[in-house]
């Protein structure tokens, strides 16, 4: 009887052990699953920490760092301060040509390459767009020009691996020393210094672009530039029955090849952008071998009734030019884009008249096909 009594009783304990077991082994991995919420809570802090004082492109500080007690120390520890101003020439230009991920993509790289051209205690800081300041603790007036040509030769460095689309910058520096060096006045004097250097190279910067933006549209855009070159077939030859002169006539030839380099932002699908012309307008503006036909390039999509765009512009108010451009572009697109033989293609272009083409202008394009047969 005593021994079932001890059996029965090691059994009650032995089951109230393996509970208590279990119990534990819960509580060891609620204790486990706790930690693991604080030290994800505390990733989450210190992510929000830097996200507060850092520029979510490029990783390096933003504006808000200048109010930061930790950069207000370093501040105040300092004997000397240099600040560089930086900014990256055109880049709206470049944003509208070619989209904003291109424009994004300039400034990460030039974010590199200051990170890489500045000293361990120096800073990076993006105040926002385009605009970068370096500032440099305990330095002298001429260790900064130092600082600022090893940038620029870095830049150009960078922009010859990028070749497609070259960076351009802007810098300009100023210094002070002592205890009552006054950073906001540094930073003035450094962005009027780099304003400065920026209106005497701007004219300079706007050409290269565009020679470099002239260059893709050849080289990688080669649908639009083939259909740029038959446009031109036919504008001239309009040209030549409204008895263009010679240099028109070339004139018009560069303008029809070129009346599509607004669509380079849009790889290649001739559906998107509406405002194309609009882009074209831009870089022929800031182009030398395309600045004369800017407005032509913006006009040809305007129709005869006015429902064209950008401008809604109406009959002669159309500048004839681009109404050549605008025909010849339609056409080669029936022809080339839709598929229609001649025949259908020039039936196409009669419907147009008096909406998208005077009704002279289409009877003088087809009457160039009449000549050639």
């Amino acid at each position: 009887m005593n021994n079932c009594y001890k059996a029965k009783k090691y059994l009650i304990y032995k089951k109230k052990y393996k509970e208590l077991l279990r119990k534990l082994k819960q509580l060891e991995n609620l204790n486990k699953e706790l930690m693991e919420k604080i030290e994800d809570s505390k990733n989450i802090q210190e992510q929000l920490k830097h996200m507060v004082h850092h520029d979510a492109l490029t990783g390096v500080y933003n504006r808000s760092y200048l109010d930061n007690i930790e950069f207000k120390e370093k501040l105040r520890k300092a004997k000397s301060l240099g600040i560089i101003f930086c900014d990256i020439d055109l880049l709206k230009l470049i944003n509208d040509t070619f989209g904003h991920l291109t424009g994004d993509n300039l400034i990460l790289l030039t974010s590199q390459v200051l990170k890489k051209s500045i000293r361990d205690k120096d800073i990076v800081v993006r105040m926002g767009g385009d605009e970068f300041v370096i500032i440099m603790f305990d330095i002298n007036e001429e260790e900064i020009k130092e600082m600022c040509d090893f940038i620029l030769i870095k830049i150009e460095e960078c922009s010859v691996e990028n070749n497609n689309l070259p960076i351009f910058i802007s810098l300009g520096f100023s210094h002070g020393e002592g205890k009552d060096f006054c950073i906001e006045e540094i930073l003035r004097k450094a962005d009027d210094n780099m304003y400065k250097f920026k209106l005497s190279k701007r004219k300079t910067v706007k050409k290269k672009i565009a020679e470099n933006i002239i260059n893709y549209f050849k080289i990688y855009e080669g649908e639009l530039y083939e259909h740029g070159m038959r446009v031109a077939r036919y504008a001239l030859k309009l040209g030549e029955l409204f008895g263009f002169s010679r240099s028109a006539i070339e004139r018009l030839n560069i303008a029809c090849i070129y009346h599509d380099i607004g669509k380079i932002n849009f790889n290649n699908n001739l559906c998107k952008g509406r405002d194309h012309s609009e882009v074209g307008f831009r870089i022929a503006k800031i182009s030398d071998v395309l600045n004369f036909c800017a407005e032509w390039i913006l006009q040809h999509h305007e129709n005869w009734d006015g429902s064209g765009c950008p401008l809604n512009l109406e009959g002669d108010n159309i500048i004839l030019e681009a109404q050549i451009i605008g025909i010849s572009d339609y056409y080669d697109r029936m022809r080339n884009f839709n598929g229609l033989n001649e025949i259908d293609a020039l039936n196409a272009l009669r419907l147009q008249a008096d909406i998208k083409f005077s009704k002279e202008l289409v009877s003088s394009f087809t009457e160039i096909f009449e000549t050639d047969e």
